[in-house]
């Protein structure tokens, strides 16, 4: 492995937001040009500092990376259940219209008039859904840069 494969294996596994991360490898360039001053060669700093992952690990977790991450899951499950909500209400509707359609003036059975009008609680709540899926792909994305 040599200096980039690291810095990018670092850089991939390094769980902080955008000013932390750059930080955090702009000092590991440091690293590398002062051993390279030194005379030391990559292999050797590599050595000394370990796997990627350790070295990234040794950094934690920055408190804007677990906030994104705590809105990323709630955002996600207000859309899972504005879906689930909406889905539920088409079923409930077409098994209400299946079960009331009757005859209207007429002696042979029951009579039903469906009245429809303002906005469908079903679109409301797909839209809904919808838009928080998309909240969360976008907090999601910026979680990965």
């Amino acid at each position: 492995m040599d200096r980039k494969q690291y810095t990018r294996e670092v850089k991939r596994r390094l769980k902080l937001d955008r000013a932390d991360r750059e930080a955090v490898l702009r000092d590991l360039d440091e690293i590398f040009e002062t051993a390279r001053q030194q005379g030391e060669q990559d292999d050797a700093v590599i050595a000394r500092l370990g796997e990627p992952a350790a070295f990234a690990a040794s950094f934690g977790v920055s408190k804007g990376w677990k906030w994104k991450q705590a809105l990323w899951w709630v955002v996600t499950a207000a859309a899972v259940v504005l879906l689930l909500a909406a889905l539920a209400l088409v079923i409930g509707q077409h098994q209400t219209m299946t079960a009331s359609v009757g005859i209207i003036g007429g002696a042979d059975g029951p009579t039903a008039i469906l009245v429809s009008g303002g906005i469908d609680p079903v679109l409301l709540l797909l839209g809904a859904g919808l838009i928080a899926a998309a909240v969360s792909v976008v907090i999601r994305w910026l979680m990965r840069r």
